[in-house]
Formats: structure tokens, C-alpha cells, sequence
């Protein structure tokens, strides 16, 4: 009865053993199946990626081959018009248009200098309210007067470059007009704009520097001084660099972009007003000096990173 006993719980023990390798064969080959689906789906997601990627670039590809037969019949088509007009002799009254530019110079200089000088200080003295009001605590406050500090620095910035432009562009309208009887007055006006434009962009650049050196003790730096670019950017934390970096990017991909649209204007200029070569070289200078330098400045970046790692 005993022996009969014992065979029992051993034969019992054997069916329970049976059953839990049955669960574990069961458990596994599910597992192995549910691991051939996801290996599936991944490789249904990888086809699909590499197809999706290969309509991408051929999209890319028709795209850019449409681009270069329209810039080739443009070229022919522009080509041909200049042809025409020489041949037409086809003249413009610029002795008159000359006259009357030569006169508006100096009035669009002086009110472009105005306009842009009162809007930048009229939005600094409200930023500098809010500053002198602000308790300290609230940020959304201090995000808005830094939101608003950047419109008189770009504003001086636009005036800088506008500056130069309206001063030269002054000069030659007045020495083109008249038989080059420029009169010393006008000299005179134009210089004095010029100064006074080059004082204003100063003022500004100064009282909002200021500002916000006053709103973020730990920024350095004198906008009168040379090295002032490279104080302001050291003094900058991580998130402030980075936001420096982006723009600076996209101020190259523009430069880039502004580059070529003004080296096709100027290549038409001399091919059907004889404006010669000059514009066409200074234009291909300041494109190479972009595309060099930032070029470079990746390259040493890299390399920065890389002995890092």
C-alpha cells in the first residue's frame, strides 16, 4: 500500500513537471513569435523608410533639374533682351532722373536716419519703465523688456549698414548729376549725416547694452570697445550661446542666398548698362569671405570636439 502510495505522488509529480515544461514551450514559442511579428514590422518600417527616402530624393532631384532648365532659358532670354536694347539704342532721360535722385538723396538720408533713431528710443524708454518697475520676481516681465531690447539693437544695426549705403549712394547720384558739378553744400549735408548717423547708432547700441547689463549683472563688455563681440559672447551662458549660434547660422544660409541674387544682378548690370566688373568682384569677395570663414570655423569646431571625445 505504501509502494502504491509513493507511485502515485511520483507519477503525479511527473505530470506536474510535464505540464510546467509545456507552459514553458508554449511561453517561448509565443515569445518567438511575437519576436519574428516585430522583426517584420521593423523591417516593413525600414522598406517603407528607404522607399519613402528614395521618392524624397528623386522629388529632390526634378526639382533641381527644373530649376537649372529655368535659370539656363532665363539666362538665354536675358541674354537675348540686352542684345536687343543695344541694338535699339534704347535711352533713358538719366541726365533729369539724375537731377531729381540728387536732390532726394540727402532728404531720404536724413529721414531714414530720423525714423529709425525715434522708433529705436521710443521702444528702449518703454523697456527701461518696465525695467525701472520690475520687482524682480516675475520673469515673464523680464522676458518681454529682453523680447523688446532686440528692436533698437537691430534697428542700429539696419541704420549702420544704411548709413554707409545712403552716404556713398549720395555722393554718386550728386557727382553724376549736372556734369559732376557737385556743389560743396551737399558735400557738406552728406557728411554731416553721416556723422550724425554713425552718433546714433552709437547712442542706441550704448543706452540698450546697458540696459541689459543692468537686467543681467554677469554680462561684460563696452560697445565702444574692439573687443566687445567677443566679451559679450564670453560672458553669455549655454542657452544665450546657442541662440547666438542658430542666428549666426541662418545669417550665413541668407548671406549666401542675398550673395548670388546680387552677383546675377550685377553680372546684368554689366553685361547691358556696362556697369563693369567691379561690382561683380566686390560681390564674389564678401561671398568668399563668408563661405571661408564659417568653413573654417566648423573645421575648428570639429576638431575641438573631437579631441574631447
Amino acid at each position: 500500500m505504501m509502494k502504491s502510495e509513493n507511485d502515485m505522488n511520483l507519477s503525479d509529480k511527473e505530470t506536474y513537471n510535464k505540464n510546467i515544461s509545456d507552459k514553458e514551450a508554449n511561453s517561448m514559442n509565443i515569445s518567438d513569435k511575437n519576436s519574428d511579428k516585430n522583426s517584420d514590422k521593423n523591417s516593413d518600417k525600414n522598406s517603407n523608410k528607404n522607399s519613402n527616402d528614395k521618392k524624397s530624393d528623386t522629388k529632390i532631384y526634378v526639382i533641381f533639374a527644373v530649376a537649372l532648365v529655368v535659370s539656363m532659358l532665363a539666362g538665354v532670354f536675358m541674354g537675348f533682351a540686352s542684345s536687343v536694347v543695344k541694338a535699339m539704342g534704347v535711352q533713358v532721360p538719366m541726365e533729369t532722373v539724375k537731377h531729381i535722385v540728387s536732390i532726394a538723396a540727402p532728404i531720404v538720408f536724413a529721414a531714414f536716419l530720423f525714423v529709425l533713431t525715434l522708433i529705436s528710443l521710443i521702444v528702449y524708454a518703454k523697456a527701461a519703465k518696465q525695467a525701472k518697475e520690475w520687482d524682480g520676481e516675475d520673469e515673464d516681465v523680464i522676458d518681454g523688456i529682453e523680447n523688446a531690447l532686440n528692436i533698437p539693437m537691430t534697428l542700429s544695426s539696419v541704420m549702420l549698414v544704411g548709413n554707409f549705403f545712403l552716404f556713398t549712394f549720395g555722393i554718386f547720384v550728386s557727382e553724376s548729376a549736372d556734369g559732376g558739378k557737385i556743389p560743396g553744400v551737399t558735400y557738406g549735408i552728406l557728411g554731416g549725416l553721416f556723422l550724425l548717423g554713425f552718433v546714433a547708432v552709437i547712442v542706441v547700441q550704448m543706452l540698450t547694452v546697458n540696459l541689459e547689463k543692468k537686467l543681467n549683472p554677469e554680462k561684460q563688455g563696452n560697445i565702444l570697445d574692439f573687443k566687445f563681440m567677443e566679451k559679450w559672447e564670453k560672458s553669455s551662458d549655454e542657452a544665450q550661446m546657442l541662440t547666438q549660434y542658430k542666428g549666426g547660422y541662418k545669417s550665413f544660409k541668407a548671406t549666401s542666398f542675398a550673395c548670388m541674387f546680387a552677383w546675377l544682378l550685377s553680372f546684368l548690370g554689366m553685361m547691358m548698362f556696362n556697369t563693369g566688373f567691379m561690382a561683380v568682384a566686390c560681390v564674389c569677395a564678401i561671398w568668399f569671405v563668408s563661405v571661408i570663414s564659417y568653413s573654417l570655423e566648423v573645421a575648428k569646431l570639429e576638431k575641438k570636439k573631437n579631441k574631447k571625445s
